[in-house]
């Protein structure tokens, strides 16, 4: 029997993972039912959907960490026109610390790093309302 499917329609800025369905920014899928979010909050009640991500351990969360950071080392290791293309995917966390990255390298990248600025500056400025 197919599972049962619901509508989502994804009003954030970035995209999202609903039930193994990638949900394009401000665009709607069709979802397994009993991973819309909406089913999620109802089952616990309080609004909130239940987290079921494991909590880590210290060394598991310092290896974790360890391997996020060799990921964004391999990712500034390319060129700024590849690196550039990453970065409206990038959560703004993702960015800030690829720019840190960037930053505190041998050979600072000026156009790498103004367009990650650029990028932060207008996510800034779409949060707040303010004009560009």
């Amino acid at each position: 029997m197919p599972p049962n499917k619901r509508y989502f329609h994804n009003d954030s800025d970035q995209p999202r993972i609903i039930g193994g369905v990638l949900v394009p920014a401000h665009d709607g899928r069709e979802v397994d039912a009993q991973f819309h979010p909406d089913q999620e909050a109802e089952s616990t009640g309080d609004g909130w959907p239940e987290q079921d991500l494991p909590l880590l351990e210290p060394d598991e969360e310092s290896a974790l960490l360890a391997a996020i950071e060799a990921n964004l080392l391999d990712l500034l290791k390319g060129n700024v026109k590849s690196i550039v293309a990453t970065l409206p995917e990038s959560s703004d966390e993702t960015l800030a610390h690829l720019l840190r990255l960037e930053q505190i390298s041998d050979t600072p990248r000026k156009s790498l790093l103004a367009e990650i600025t650029e990028l932060q500056l207008q996510r800034a400025q779409a949060k707040t309302g303010a004009p560009e």
